[in-house]
């Protein structure tokens, strides 16, 4: 089923009227299942209720694809009260269609478990030999770190940062040969706020943003009054373009009481790397003395005058963070990008 194997498994099938009842009990399945109208393929109905599935087949290479006929699925009305797909424990599943010929609705897809929930729906549609597939995904995790285990990533070192994400995504192929590289579509990201130490690099599978290892390290060399053991962040929001295991986004931004960084560019989900552009912006202003932030010490009685000049000097401090902003070309492989400072060009006259 599904390009999975089943072993040890022992199957009961009984047929007391018209309806099959079917019951299964092993290591990667256990329930009951009914197959309802199994001689008229637009009343069809496998209905199951169980009480685990595990779905670990290995990954699947373009070669081995399958076909599959629409008119040949019934309408499903499947529940399951612990799902594993490829080690992951996603909860309890529910999964609901109605086979209209051409097509299937999805009406209900949804996975739940302790503070994670996936609700989506979508359409498969068949014509001519073509697949094609669309789905709209919403998630809503507790915590970055409820998130990420449930996909597989260590986390042990992130904090809070409540997630909730949307999805819009197509695919030319049936939803079983679901492959990164097919997909189009966008994703939207809001983080709450929350806290990371250390992250796994290959996370940036999942955010499709930066590394969050590798970037505050490298600010730090700059900005070591502002960012001290342990990033803090007040929210991370972005939108992305997904393109064919590409995703996009001009707008991703890290907000925090320290600084402010934009990040703008390219990430490869398949590729594995960063080509991208960071903007950081430290709040100086929020945080220390007009005079200070002007001019240091010696300077600060320089720095009252200017400051009781009047109102045609109350935008400086305004502007300090600003000036301080500083740019970063990000590009390489997650696990070891480079980061580079760019330089600012130097105004003549």
């Amino acid at each position: 089923m599904l390009n999975n194997q089943f072993t040890n498994t022992r199957l009961v099938l009984s047929k007391p009227v018209e309806d099959w009842n079917i019951a299964f009990e092993g290591n990667e399945i256990k329930g009951q299942a009914v197959l309802t109208g199994a001689a008229d393929t637009n009343k069809k109905l496998l209905d199951a209720n169980l009480d685990y599935l595990v779905l670990n087949n290995p990954d699947k290479n373009e070669k081995d694809k399958h076909e599959y006929s629409i008119s040949s699925w019934p309408n499903l009305n499947i529940r399951i009260n612990q799902l594993t797909y490829k080690n992951h424990e996603l909860g309890k599943t529910v999964l609901l269609t109605n086979n209209e010929g051409n097509s299937i609705n999805i009406n209900e897809l949804s996975f739940n478990k302790p503070d994670l929930s996936i609700n989506a729906k979508g359409t498969w549609q068949q014509n001519e030999g073509v697949d094609r597939s669309e789905v709209v995904a919403t998630l809503n995790a507790e915590s970055i770190n409820t998130m990420l285990n449930t996909f597989g990533y260590e986390t042990t070192n992130i904090e809070d940062g409540k997630t909730n994400i949307k999805l819009n995504a197509t695919w030319m192929d049936n939803p079983m040969n679901f492959s990164i590289t097919k997909v189009n579509g966008d994703l939207d990201m809001d983080i709450g706020k929350g806290q990371f130490l250390d992250i796994n690099p290959k996370a940036g599978r999942l955010f499709g943003l930066l590394s969050l290892q590798t970037l505050p390290r490298r600010l730090s060399l700059d900005f070591t009054d502002i960012f001290s053991k342990g990033f803090s962040f007040d929210s991370i929001k972005g939108s992305f373009n997904l393109q064919q295991g590409h995703a996009y986004t001009n707008d991703l931004e890290l907000n925090s009481t320290s600084a402010n960084i934009i990040v703008s560019g390219r990430t490869g989900l398949v590729t594995e790397d960063y080509d991208q552009i960071a903007t950081v912006t430290p709040k100086i202003s929020d945080s220390l003395p007009v005079t200070s932030a002007l001019f240091g010490p010696i300077g600060a009685g320089v720095g009252a005058v200017i400051f009781i000049a009047g109102e045609l000097f109350e935008s400086i401090p305004k502007k300090i963070d600003t000036i301080l902003s500083t740019q970063y070309s990000i590009k390489g492989s997650w696990n070891n990008p480079d980061i580079e400072k760019i330089e600012k060009e130097k105004k003549s006259g």
